[in-house]
């Protein structure tokens, strides 16, 4: 298990389950284009993470114009496309253009669904809901935290049930791989919590987190593992989303020195995060306590 999230965790949106679902099926030329673009737009992303932002742009404009539109069947298309509008969303979202950043970030999230429509596979889902995350992202970075917490709160939901939580073009979906499938559930679940824990930490009104931490704990009997990742996830789940004491503390201990060989990358630092917002509560109660 841990395996394969590892092999996810390492792909760009996961560009090898996507390479080997809808790429190697097709001609050499087509597997060249595809990669080509790959490459290039991932270079532009890679330019942004470092700040070098002309290179970013000037590398985005030159793949752009390697896009065909003649002689390409239309479900091929929309997969090159898709190499682009995440990647340049990201550009969007990093120079304060929000409002060009949701919009190819929503066009993402349509370009996939007809690419599931085309195709009959539901590997696209994924990349939808690591799409609707980056909706939540820039929920959080213009404020609306109350609408980033819903969504994503809504994502688990989906991600833990397979039910239809009222999302726009997010389905029941099934693998024939139920291993793949389960490292890609994990992989999503344990990106949006850290991501949502560590965004709310930050504000000042705690409020927000406890809110997230409690939605988790409400749904968790309704995630019922089948896998050994999952088996830890759940376990990893329940520990955060638990009141803090020193208990807990001792229990978050046990976990990972129980699971530190097999645990998802970043597991530890949240814990520690969790550990800390409970040392803060606690001496914050017992300064009120004493002073009154």
């Amino acid at each position: 298990m841990q395996k394969n999230i590892s092999s996810i965790l390492n792909d760009d949106l996961f560009t090898g389950i996507y390479t080997r679902e809808f790429i190697n099926k097709r001609s050499l030329d087509d597997a060249a284009l595809y990669n080509s673009l790959e490459n290039t737009f991932f270079e532009a992303f890679s330019f942004v993470k470092e700040d070098k932002i002309e290179e970013s742009v000037s590398q985005f404009e030159y793949g752009e114009k390697l896009f065909p539109m003649e002689n390409k069947d239309e479900t091929f298309k929309l997969i090159l496309k898709d190499t682009l509008y995440p990647k340049k969303a990201y550009l969007y979202y990093k120079t304060g253009n929000i409002k060009l950043a949701a919009y190819l970030t929503l066009k993402s999230i349509v370009t996939n669904q007809k690419i599931k429509e085309q195709t009959k596979v539901d590997l696209p889902v994924f990349v939808q809901i690591q799409q609707y995350q980056n909706i939540s992202r820039i929920c959080f970075r213009t404020n609306y935290f109350s609408e980033g917490i819903v969504l994503n709160s809504k994502l688990l939901l989906f991600l833990m049930t397979k039910k239809n939580v009222g999302i726009r073009y997010l389905s029941e979906f099934a693998f024939d791989d139920k291993i793949e499938e389960a490292a890609l559930k994990c992989t999503m679940i344990y990106q949006i919590v850290f991501d949502t824990v560590k965004i709310l930490y930050k504000l000042k009104n705690k409020r927000y987190l406890h809110s997230f931490l409690d939605f988790i704990s409400n749904i968790l009997p309704q995630f019922v593992p089948v896998s050994d990742g999952e088996f830890i996830l759940k376990e990893f789940l329940e520990l955060i989303s638990k009141p803090g004491s020193e208990a807990q503390s001792e229990e978050m201990d046990h976990f990972i020195e129980k699971n530190n060989e097999v645990l998802f990358p970043g597991t530890i630092s949240i814990l520690t995060l969790i550990k800390k917002i409970y040392e803060n509560e606690k001496v914050v109660s017992e300064i009120k306590d004493f002073e009154s």
